[in-house]
């Protein structure tokens, strides 16, 4: 969070440096070395089995992004810090910035929200809402981006005789204000809205042109995923809706009373939703999980069972590889 809002607000609206700023600079900097050394022992799946050897994990992480993480993390700690954008630039700062999307990237990519999610939540709903709420949060943090650079575009001097930031200069506006109407103006280029910041040289003319052929592309793609969502939604509440329909039609065929209806819907919305438990093979992803993941998964399903016989009691943990295979 530090990497991704702070350091290109610092850059773009040179904002002085605050004690508190210094201690979360300090924290995010303990954060990334904490994560360098750890990288070395995070293990990664190999067709579904999980690879835990320090040998191989270190080997990964090796050939990954150790490197660049050691640079930046050396970079911020010998290097004397300044808040000027030469300075931030020669520290590598902006690298972090690199990472953190990168990070963002594999979030969208991998849809880790939908399965953190679908881990927590039983509700498909809560699911699905999970997955607007990253798709939203991805789209505000490509905003910001276009806001901090937009602000910088207009403060730089390339001899140009009017800035889009000079009315703003002008009336002598807060930073709050200012950030504000940068972000506007972001969005404007992401959806029908309007603004009244105008580009008024031909740099500014330029940025304008590239953010609405991103704004294009990116809201597009969101209004898809929202409408298909939406679409997943109405699936799940069709078949409850039916069922709906055949209680009110039966009612009024054979002329219930309102008293026992009342009683009856009353019931039927208070009790707790018991769903049919699927079995595997009603699953159709399953049908392609290597061997070692369906073991797993049989034996978690069942173990509690099987283990209630004395003789598989008898084995114990000794041959707990047998177990599962008998599983």
């Amino acid at each position: 969070v530090s990497d991704l809002f702070m350091l290109p607000l610092v850059v773009a609206f040179e904002l002085e440096e605050a004690p508190w700023m210094t201690t979360l600079h300090t924290a995010t900097l303990a954060f990334w070395i904490v994560d360098l050394i750890l990288g070395f022992f995070m293990g990664f799946y190999i067709d579904g089995v999980v690879e835990l050897r320090l040998s191989q994990t270190a080997k990964k992480h090796l050939r990954e992004w150790f490197f660049l993480d050691l640079f930046i993390v050396l970079t911020e700690i010998f290097v004397s810090d300044s808040m000027s954008v030469l300075r931030i630039l020669k520290s590598a700062r902006f690298l972090r910035v690199y990472r953190s999307c990168r990070g963002l990237l594999k979030v969208k990519q991998c849809d880790l929200s939908g399965t953190f999610a679908a881990g927590i939540f039983s509700s498909d709903i809560l699911v699905l809402f999970m997955k607007l709420v990253n798709s939203l949060a991805i789209l505000l943090v490509l905003n910001h981006f276009i806001t901090c650079a937009w602000w910088a575009l207009g403060m730089a001097d390339f001899g140009q005789e009017r800035r889009w930031t000079d009315r703003l200069l002008q009336d002598d506006q807060g930073i709050l204000y200012c950030y504000l109407t940068a972000l506007h103006w972001s969005l404007a280029q992401f959806t029908p809205a309007s603004s009244e910041v105008q580009p008024t040289n031909e740099w500014e003319r330029a940025f304008a042109i590239v953010a609405l052929l991103l704004g294009l592309m990116v809201f597009s793609s969101f209004v898809s995923q929202t409408t298909a969502t939406v679409s997943q939604l109405r699936l799940l509440k069709q078949e409850t809706e039916r069922r709906n329909h055949e209680m009110r039609q039966f009612f009024a065929e054979r002329s219930v009373s309102l008293e026992l209806k009342s009683r009856i819907r009353s019931f039927l919305h208070s009790r707790p939703k018991q769903a049919k438990a699927r079995s595997l093979k009603e699953v159709a992803n399953f049908a392609a999980l290597p061997f070692e993941l369906e073991m797993l998964l049989h034996w978690e399903l069942f173990s509690a069972l099987l283990m209630k016989h004395p003789l598989m009691q008898l084995f114990g943990d000794k041959t707990r590889r047998t177990l599962h295979e008998i599983c």
